[in-house]
């Protein structure tokens, strides 16, 4: 499964999208995803939900500006939940961009 960040972050957000497993590695019937994030560097986990498995993308709120969160997918059919696949890290927008911006236009 390859996972990957979109091009929809901002300051408090961020959606990440992913492919489905090929037909020939789903070991099953693909029922669910499970997508975990973490903060980088505070080796904590952030959050952990599933999704109906016809959803391949997920935006992530209320987080910090200017932060770097590591996310993972992994697809659960009717023997478990498979494993995950390779982390992706991406960084919330930092605020000094609004500032910034705001100042100069």
């Amino acid at each position: 499964m390859v996972l990957s960040p979109r091009n929809e972050t901002n300051f408090t957000s961020i959606t990440i999208s992913w492919q489905p497993l090929n037909c020939l590695l789903q070991n099953g019937q693909i029922t669910q995803y499970s997508i975990t994030y973490t903060e980088v560097g505070m080796n904590r986990l952030v959050e952990s939900v599933n999704q109906d498995s016809d959803v391949l993308m997920y935006t992530a709120n209320v987080l910090n500006p200017g932060t770097t969160y590591q996310f993972q997918v992994a697809a659960r059919n009717s023997i478990g939940l498979g494993p995950y696949a390779a982390i992706t890290a991406t960084t919330t927008l930092p605020t000094g961009i609004l500032e910034w911006y705001s100042l100069n236009v």
